[in-house]
C-alpha cells in the first residue's frame, strides 16, 4: 500500500469510528446532553487507537536512524 493510500485508510477509519459513535450519542436522549464533552473525549481516544493501529501495522515512518540496528 503506498502512502496516500494509507493515508485515506487511516481517514476513512478516523470518520466511520468518530461519526458513528457520534450518531449513537445523538440518539439517546440522555447522552446527548453530554455530546460536546463526549465528542471531545472520544475524539482523543479515536486518535490514539489509531495511533496504535498504524504503529501496529507498520504504516508509521520510520525516523532517521531507527530500526537500522546500530
Amino acid at each position: 500500500m503506498t502512502h496516500p493510500q494509507r493515508k485515506f485508510v487511516v481517514a476513512l477509519l478516523f470518520a466511520v469510528l468518530y461519526g458513528g459513535v457520534g450518531i449513537l450519542c445523538w440518539s439517546i436522549p440522555y447522552v446527548r446532553e453530554l455530546g460536546p464533552l463526549l465528542a471531545i473525549v472520544w475524539l482523543i481516544v479515536v486518535r490514539r487507537l489509531l495511533g496504535w493501529m498504524v504503529v501496529a501495522l507498520g504504516w508509521a515512518p520510520v525516523e532517521a536512524g531507527e530500526g537500522q540496528g546500530r
